[in-house]
């Protein structure tokens, strides 16, 4: 299935209300021709909508009452085998595990998913999420009531829900651009953590984790072994989620993590369509299509509408629905794509730096967090928010991230920072995706995720993977046609060493790679701030009502980019509006 919800009475005298149940099975899906299936018990409520993108179910029952529901794959599988079991199969691991509290099976998982689990003998409602927890699962948790929802819109809907503005978690969105750890933008919301089983019933609410990452020891593979290695886990990561399908979906940019899939694919004679989404006359774009040429893909150029928000699986499901290749040669399982999410934090090491490396292992802490925040700007907008609020504002970034980072216990501290990537900005990296899939109806297959891959990439050493390092030498291990075209290299990384065309646009150069988009955007940021400024409900004991002004105009006129401005302006209204008001 693809969306979860469901309530919980956590009181033996108290039924749950139909127009509770009723409000949660109408925020489900936006979509009028989904089918909300319930399971309902007189103290459980469970809801599903499936968009059949895997083509198995995922409800189990057991004889006793108990089910299970499941989002995503979990892909249980041995670590040396590339066979994994059915949906189904993996669902029968996940209610065996809740029903006997064995949560050692779990850490076989080498998927994206999230589950749920309740039992009417023990009266007990299970969660649990992915080693990363790459597919959200939000949930609230009151003396009387649990509401959980793999999208956060599905609690937002619900308006006795209280949802208390957390100015902390609004403050890392705004600067980080995630809320850190559990956080959300809701002082009682919480999304799960990475490898979480949550168990919760009328007396206790128990939170486990089954896998941890910062237990992973040092390899002692050569770098000519460990690279091999990781070509040879990688390929055992697509051939689990291909499932034996002759014909694919795929993203395919001109960068190196989406090309990695591609080659694999082809490489096990697999036809795929692929889709690239980069804007006219850009590197991205040529070098798409070229690598789609040199291997052999039914290959389509969907440029994103610079008049809506950059929505990639929108565009994809657009392009694809539209297709004259969709008659011609059609795909088994067509609303699953294939997408590199993962590769340029998990192989390339984007975002760490050598000098932040050394601190680390020099006992600096607070200076590596410091030089990663700086590297990020990540600053509280001292100006937008009220007098009153700032000095309480300003250091929740820095404590944030040092506070995550103290809690990750690696033998090399260096490697403790990449775990702090993995679990905040690659375990928020898709959330919006998943969000909005009751809209564009695409699963993704995801292997840069894979639990036994990133398993690897987590025991290398950092040395060997800054600036695409490893990557680029990863490479020579992988199929041949990964070299026979250029690719985009990111600034300061290690270059491509293949000439790249000229007279193109080069996303990190200086000609603006999103023009349109951002022409586009600016009208509508500025209407939107000007619909703010004019709102009865302003903000006005958070944001500085005259200074937002101020910077509109600034804006409007041209005379400085204060875009930032605006944009946190319209982050922290939108989560004021969403909520009840209070905040704290």
């Amino acid at each position: 299935m693809t969306i979860l919800a469901g309530i919980l009475s956590r009181s033996s005298g108290q039924l749950i209300p139909e127009g509770m149940s009723q409000a949660l099975q109408a925020l489900l899906s936006r979509s009028p021709q989904d089918h909300v299936m319930v399971e309902a018990h007189p103290h459980c409520i469970l809801a599903k909508v499936d968009v059949h993108a895997f083509g198995e179910p995922a409800v189990r029952r057991g004889t006793d009452g108990s089910v299970s529901m499941l989002c995503g794959e979990p892909l249980f599988a041995d670590q040396h085998s590339s066979e994994s079991g059915t949906r189904l199969e993996d669902l029968a691991t996940i209610h065996t595990a809740c029903d006997q509290t064995a949560w050692a099976s779990l850490a076989r998982a080498q998927g994206v998913f999230s589950a749920v689990h309740f039992s009417p003998q023990t009266f007990q409602l299970t969660l649990i999420s992915d080693k990363l927890c790459i597919r959200p699962m939000y949930y609230w948790v009151s003396d009387r009531y649990v509401v959980f929802a793999t999208a956060m819109r599905i609690i937002e809907g619900l308006a006795w829900v209280p949802k208390e503005i957390d100015l902390r978690g609004i403050t890392e969105i705004t600067t980080l651009g995630i809320p850190l750890g559990t956080r959300t933008a809701y002082r009682d919301v919480a999304l799960m953590d990475a490898a979480e089983v949550i168990q919760i019933s009328p007396q206790h609410v128990r939170r486990m984790q089954y896998w941890r990452w910062d237990d992973i020891k040092p390899t002692a593979l050569e770098p000519s072994a460990l690279l091999q290695e990781a070509a040879t886990r990688f390929r055992r990561a697509v051939v689990r989620r291909n499932r034996g399908d002759r014909r694919t979906l795929a993203f395919l940019s001109g960068g190196l993590d989406s090309r990695g899939i591609v080659a694999t694919l082809r490489s096990l004679d697999v036809e795929v369509h692929t889709f690239n989404l980069a804007p006219p006359g850009t590197v991205d774009q040529a070098l798409g299509a070229q690598f789609a040429n040199v291997v052999g893909t039914f290959h389509q150029d969907a440029p994103m509408d610079p008049d809506e928000d950059a929505k990639f699986a929108a565009t994809l499901a657009r392009a694809w629905g539209t297709s004259q290749a969709r008659q011609q040669q059609p795909v088994l399982r067509p609303q699953l794509a294939w997408s590199g999410d993962g590769g340029s934090v998990g192989v390339g090491h984007v975002y760490m730096t050598k000098e932040i490396v050394a601190l680390l292992r020099a006992g600096h802490l607070e200076a590596a967090v410091q030089v990663y925040l700086n590297r990020e700007r990540a600053k509280v907008l001292i100006r937008l928010f009220k007098s009153d609020l700032v000095e309480q504002l300003t250091s929740l970034p820095f404590e944030g991230v040092r506070q995550e980072l103290q809690n990750l216990h690696t033998t090399d501290p260096g490697r403790g920072f990449y775990l702090f990537l993995m679990l905040n900005d690659q375990r928020r990296h898709l959330a919006e995706h998943f969000e909005h899939i009751d809209l564009h109806r695409i699963e993704l297959q995801l292997p840069y995720y894979d639990g036994d891959f990133i398993e690897l990439m987590v025991s290398s050493p950092v040395d060997l993977c800054l600036r695409h390092g490893f990557y680029n030498q990863w490479l020579q291990y992988l199929p041949p046609s990964m070299l026979q075209v250029p690719w985009q290299a990111y600034p300061d990384h290690e270059p491509c060493p293949l000439p790249i065309p000229e007279n193109l646009i080069y996303q990190w150069g200086p000609q603006t790679y999103f023009r349109n988009f951002r022409d586009a955007q600016k009208q509508r940021l500025l209407e939107e701030t000007r619909q703010l400024l004019k709102a009865k409900d302003f903000p006005g004991t958070i944001l500085n009502k005259s200074y937002l002004r101020l910077a509109t105009w600034v804006y409007r006129f041209g005379l400085r980019d204060t875009s930032h401005v605006l944009q946190v302006a319209r982050s922290v209204c939108q989560y004021v509006h969403k909520g009840n008001g209070a905040v704290r």
